[in-house]
């Protein structure tokens, strides 16, 4: 298996995280966003066989919970899937 990290930027940047299996078919994929730019920059599996996302964003609404300041890093844990 393989945990790709992906973001675009048209309108706005978003964590797109998705697991490929080793011929490269979707297992599963999640979006995770606000209104304002975001950018994840690394994953690692965890010991529960979740996913532990990093980044960084600007956003303060959607799937970001809160925002310091104009650029905060952005830590995502997901659950096994």
């Amino acid at each position: 298996m393989c945990l790709l990290l992906c973001f675009t930027n048209i309108d706005e940047s978003y964590y797109w995280v998705v697991r490929i299996n080793d011929e490269g078919v979707i297992q599963w994929q999640k979006c995770l966003s606000g209104t304002d730019n975001n950018y994840a920059h690394s994953g690692l599996q965890t010991i529960d066989g979740g996913y532990i996302v990093a980044g960084h964003t600007h956003s303060n609404d959607g799937d970001v919970t809160d925002n310091n300041g104009y650029t905060d890093f952005w830590i995502v844990k997901l659950e096994a899937g």
